[in-house]
């Protein structure tokens, strides 16, 4: 918390405005300052000494020693500079107490607080010590607790590696010094690793592991005593204790403890510190106890009335003066000069002023200064005002001083002004708005023009009409705005820039929410939208609230890590039990449903069976099931043995069958676990085996061969059984998986899943076949999840939780969470929840895939009104928007496929195009009734079906199909791009081909690649799939544009979109110059332009992407999703997509207004008042989604 300036201390450091002290040691002094766009930063001024080399050698150290260290949980070292009077360095600054004033003020760490507090520290240790740097000072005053969790801060007598091997004097704070630090031994990072457990201590017991009397007595300690670490959790115990060895060689390196802390691989260095990041930012929050200087100015401001507000600026403008460098610095302003008049309002409303920013402006002797001069910058308002009005404020205060002193000396006639300097004055008074005259200099420019009456009547005439104007302007009182001297439109383009300012605010705020709030992030998206609909950042929100798989977020009340939780089978109710009583909780409504007191023992886990009427809780040596409707007690418990290991139980090891007959109760060991009849008491076996996967219903289980404990990585073979009837139940390639580790059934019933290393296989129970699934996995696979129906798949890794398709593998959603207890999808399994170890309930929001249609091809028509898929033999046409089928028949000739496969083998080798007037659609393939084995094309009527034209392709030789079609603008032309058969019998382009299919008269462009080709509007030009430019009149190569893989005009032809492998480049085409917009996307396929080109659309192996193009901002992350085509309507207000099952429609909205109601829709409430001043303070409360 920062303390007032002292004496002697800078009001600023360049750009830095010095808003108080932090601290001061023997190192330097730290200040609380902003920067020139307000900023808040921490600036440390080091003690300069007598200016030897020493000491700049010292400050440069410690700069280099911060600069080098990577930004994790550590404060980032934003500017320095080390060659003036006053040295210094600015770093973030952490809003946050230290743990040492934390500790002083009552606070313990237990619990998950304790372990994310560890995680955190040895997160910044580990990023430290990568840098090849060691702190030597780590201390609690030296760990500031941010909103973002644990940072560690000072590097003031830091070293690199290389300098740190060396011995030398003791250095850092008594307490927290490692043994070697007083031996004068070789200080490397083992000391901090020492601090990191004694600072541990400190946080749990609020005292110092080492106190002592006096110097000598905490030498003495920090040599001999071994520190009681029993007052640990268990998981930490073991660390803390190795971490205080007193041998440096026995501690373990922090990279060593964030991996055991945060179970990742220690060898990945980065990814550890970036989960140790993660899970250290869900420390408990706190409230800032040493607020912002703008959030105080503007609690101030909107604590006065309107009218007040409106005279707010003219205090500050005068409160400021321009030097003669040009810089703007404080000055002190005598209490008459602000009431303009005699008038006892005015006078009144400037004390009331005063009075609300009290703690930012004093009166000192009858004058009135800023005591916090840094608010100037801190403060938004302030910084509009000074930017808007500083170009006026050198000629205001010419005409202050000079009134001041006319109004001292007497109000003579000879002080006031004359001639070309008095008509300026005029000129500036008539002009500028702020700030305005006061009565004083009113009265000055008043009695220069009279004085200069007798002057040359033209000069008379301008100064009359000068005057006229600036008395006019002060006609409503010195200190009121002139409103109507304002242009219109210059009101408005600062208004425009304050709301999308505010609007972009709300943004980041909301991004920061998406995971934790997803609701209230959602509402700030909509506010920000209201604000200013069509800022690019703006957009970027609404699509990512629209989009964003997390809908909800529910913390119980009272969570910590001394409660058990567990989720109910479908993920609707919570429960959480903790000193003998048990909460239940509807997650959706957040409402508290029933509780169940008198569980007595130590509770371990717990579950939930499917509707929330039974829980299973297990102590140490037994699991006792209550009934939570009636609060009692059902039967005796079911003994489990000891636990060895309780500390690794979590929400999910115990748990209920979907009909709630079982029960699965982990055993003395983690792998060890069967599952239990609960009416019989029996274990659930097949001879001697237990069961260790079981289906929904109890009919099917899975057993593994042989125990996963005795082979490499608890993987082995498994079988499935039909438990009813005591029968093996045979599917088709589970027998050669030989390494599974994990197994799962659907929650209908109906499917069987088994993990291989990084693979899931899967199959249909009733059939006995193996499913296709393209769903792969990382090394670090923690639990797996089916929805109901089989078509989903929820799998928690070392990554955070992922949503995906069974079949095609794809990703609809990932969340980056570390601490994941359990994982439930509903019923219909279209809402997924997961729980988070303190309780959190984050619900998402992924619906069913759709099956993929592997054998056929489909399209949009250009404007969406129509699709045309072909399934199997058939070309179907259905309207987009009603999905009224218009007509059907055969296309392909099956028999000739089966020659090359069938379907099976390369799908239909076939594809489809529609004219850009949607009138007609191209099929081109295998056809029926051709009159020859040549590949053909039809054009057909899209209203009826009926066949316009015929023909077969110019190529024959080797060609098996067509891979792609393009329509000309004017629909004369079709180009074409004809697939053939490869060596290996893997498809391959041909030579394009360009037809006039009216009079079918065609030819091939040999050597010319063409998927993705486009026509200019024109149709003079197109540009083929490997970037060539030609001309379509003499197929004559025009220009090279590089490497393609789907171009795209614009409307009008002016721009060019070319999609690569990595990017999306925008070429001019007046110029044939490629713009400086880069569209980074993975893999894009052909983009899409917009009707009024500023929004462009790609599919990429992400899903699809959507860019602003005046900015090149991407607008929001990649809507996930497997989709074979992508167009905008005629309005451009939403744009469609075709799912890869060629019949699945979804529709994205464009427009803000539609995007708005979509959000809003999706939040399902608005913005309350008081949420809207608390987020949006300053501007008038809206009605965010009405």
């Amino acid at each position: 918390m920062s303390v007032p300036l002292e004496p002697g201390d800078p009001e600023r450091l360049g750009e830095y405005w010095l808003a108080g002290r932090l601290g001061a040691g023997g190192q330097g002094v730290v200040f609380d300052a902003y920067a020139a766009d307000g900023t808040r930063v921490a600036v440390k001024v080091f003690h300069t000494g007598d200016g030897k080399p020493a000491d700049l050698r010292r400050m440069g150290r410690e700069v280099a020693a911060a600069q080098r260290v990577s930004a994790f949980c550590t404060a980032r070292v934003l500017d320095w500079r080390l060659d003036g009077a006053r040295p210094y360095m600015v770093s973030e600054f952490v809003e946050g107490p230290s743990l040492a004033r934390a500790v002083q003020d009552g606070r313990r760490f237990i619990g998950d607080d304790l372990h994310r507090l560890a995680v955190g520290i040895a997160t910044a240790l580990t990023a430290i010590h990568e840098a090849g740097v060691v702190h030597r000072d780590l201390k609690p005053g030296n760990i500031l607790l941010g909103p973002d969790g644990p940072r560690v801060i000072d590097f003031g007598i830091a070293r690199t590696l290389e300098m740190s091997v060396t011995p030398g004097p003791a250095a850092g704070t008594p307490l927290y010094m490692a043994p070697e630090q007083f031996r004068n031994g070789d200080v490397g990072p083992a000391a901090d690793v020492f601090a990191w457990g004694a600072i541990l201590l400190f946080g749990c017991t609020g005292d110092h592991p080492f106190r002592a009397d006096n110097l000598s007595a905490v030498m003495h300690r920090v040599l001999t005593a071994r520190p009681d670490v029993s007052v640990l959790p268990e998981a930490l115990r073991p660390l803390v204790a190795a971490a205080l060895a007193k041998d440096p060689l026995e501690r373990p390196a922090a990279r060593t403890l964030l991996a055991a802390l945060t179970g990742g691989p220690a060898a990945d260095a980065s990814g550890l510190m970036a989960a140790g990041t993660a899970e250290a930012g869900l420390l408990a929050r706190w409230e800032p106890t040493d607020p912002a200087l703008g959030r105080v100015a503007e609690e101030a401001y909107l604590s006065l009335s309107a009218h007040d507000q409106g005279l707010v600026p003219e205090v500050f403008l005068r409160l400021v003066t321009i030097g003669d460098q040009g810089q703007l610095a404080p000055r002190a302003v005598a209490a008459p000069e602000l009431p303009d008049g005699p008038r006892s309002d005015e006078s009144e409303a400037f004390d009331r002023i005063l009075a609300a920013f009290a703690p930012l402006i004093t009166r000192v002797d009858a004058r009135i200064v800023l005591s916090r001069p840094a608010v100037l910058r801190a403060w938004s308002r302030a910084r509009d005002w000074l930017d808007r009005y500083a170009d006026g404020l050198p000629g205001h205060q010419q005409i202050r001083r000079a009134a001041r002193a006319w109004d001292d000396n007497g109000r003579r006639h000879a002080d006031v002004l004359t001639g070309s300097i008095l008509q300026e004055a005029l000129l500036w008074a008539a002009s500028h708005r702020r700030p305005a005259l006061n009565r004083l200099e009113r009265d000055f420019l008043d009695a220069g023009s009279r004085a200069q009456v007798r002057g040359r009547r033209r000069r008379r005439l301008v100064i009359g009409a000068l005057m006229t104007l600036v008395l006019v302007a002060g006609a409503a009182g010195g200190a009121a705005e002139v409103q109507s001297r304002v242009a219109a439109g210059e009101r408005g383009k600062v208004t425009a820039q304050r709301n999308r300012e505010r609007a972009r605010s709300l943004v980041a705020e909301a991004d920061a929410l998406r995971l934790t709030d997803p609701r209230t992030a959602m509402l700030l998206d909509a506010a920000a939208g209201r604000i200013a609909p069509h800022e690019a950042q703006v957009l970027a929100g609404l699509h990512d609230a629209l989009t964003a798989p997390a809908v909800d977020a529910f913390t119980p009340p009272g969570a910590d890590g001394g409660t058990q939780y567990a989720l109910s089978g479908a993920g609707t109710t919570l429960v959480g039990v903790k000193d003998g009583t048990a909460r239940l909780w509807d997650v959706s409504s957040a409402r508290l449903t029933r509780q169940v007191s008198g569980i007595d023992g130590d509770v371990h886990v717990v579950a939930l069976n499917g509707d929330a009427t039974l829980l299973a809780v297990r102590d140490d040596d037994a699991v006792q099931l209550w009934n939570t409707v009636t609060g009692k007690r059902i039967g005796v418990p079911i003994p489990v043995g000891p636990a060895e290991t309780l500390g690794d139980l979590h929400a999910g090891v115990l748990r209920f069958s979907a009909d709630s007959r079982f029960l699965r109760v982990p055993g003395s060991t983690l792998a060890a676990g069967d599952w239990v009849n609960l009416r019989t008491r029996s274990r659930v076996r097949v001879g001697s085996r237990p069961v260790e996967t079981l289906g929904p219903d109890g009919v099917f289980g899975a057993v593994r061969v042989s125990r996963p404990s005795s082979l490499q990585d608890g993987a082995s073979p498994v079988q499935v059984w039909n438990l009813a009837e005591g029968i093996r139940r045979t599917l088709s390639g589970l027998a050669a998986l030989t390494k599974v580790t994990d197994t799962l059934f659907s929650a209908d019933g109906r499917r069987f899943a088994a993990v291989e290393e990084d693979q899931l296989h899967i199959w249909d129970l009733t059939t006995g076949r193996e499913l296709p699934s393209d769903s792969q996995f990382n090394d670090s696979l923690d639990e797996t999840s089916l929805s109901p129906d089989g078509s989903l798949l929820m799998v928690v890794d070392s990554d955070g939780v992922s949503v995906r398709a069974v079949g095609s593998g794809t990703e609809f959603a990932r969340l980056p969470l570390t601490s994941v207890q359990e994982v439930a999808f509903s019923a219909d399994g279209g809402v997924q929840r997961v729980l988070g170890a303190d309780g959190t309930v984050i619900t998402l929001r992924v619906g069913h895939p759709a099956a993929p249609n592997p054998t056929g091809t489909s399209a949009l028509s250009g404007s969406a009104q129509l699709m045309a898929v072909v399934d199997r033999d058939r070309l179907v046409v259905r309207e987009v928007a009603t999905g009224r089928t218009l007509w059907s028949r055969p296309v392909l000739d099956l028999r000739a496929l089966e020659g090359l496969g069938g379907l099976n083998a390369y799908g239909c080798l076939c594809a489809v195009a529609f004219s850009p007037d949607a009138t007609k659609v191209a099929v081109g393939g295998s056809l029926v009734d051709s009159t020859n084995d040549h590949v053909h094309i039809a054009i057909l009527n899209t209203s009826n079906g009926a066949l316009l034209k015929s023909f077969p392709l110019a190529q024959y030789e080797g060609v098996a199909g067509v891979s792609s079609m393009a329509f000309s603008q004017d629909g004369h032309l079709l180009q074409v791009a004809p697939s053939q058969l490869g060596d290996e019998g893997v498809p391959k382009i041909a030579s394009m081909e360009l037809w006039s299919w009216q009079d079918a008269s065609g030819t091939a462009l040999r050597g010319m690649d063409s998927t993705g080709a486009a026509f200019h509007p024109d149709g003079s030009t197109l540009v083929t799939a490997g970037g060539t430019l030609i001309d379509v009149a003499s197929h004559r190569r025009l220009r090279q544009l590089g490497n393609a893989q789907g171009a795209a005009f614009n409307r009008d032809g002016t721009s060019l979109a070319i999609s690569g492998p990595s990017h999306i480049t925008i070429w001019d085409t007046r110029t044939w110059r490629p713009l400086p917009v880069h569209l980074a996307a993975a893999n894009p396929t052909t983009p899409v332009f917009s009707p009024d080109g500023r929004t462009l659309a790609a599919l990429t192996d992400g899903g699809l992407q959507l860019w602003d193009l005046p900015t090149g901002r991407p607008l929001g992350a990649p809507i996930p999703g497997q989709y074979v085509d992508a167009r905008f309507d005629r309005t451009g207000e939403h744009l469609h997509l075709l799912g890869e099952n060629g019949t699945t429609h979804h529709t994205i909205p464009i427009a803000p207004h539609h995007l708005l109601a979509a959000v809003c829709s999706r939040a399902g409430r608005t913005l309350t008042r008081k949420e809207w001043h608390q987020h949006v303070p300053g501007l008038p409360f809206q009605n965010v989604c009405p």
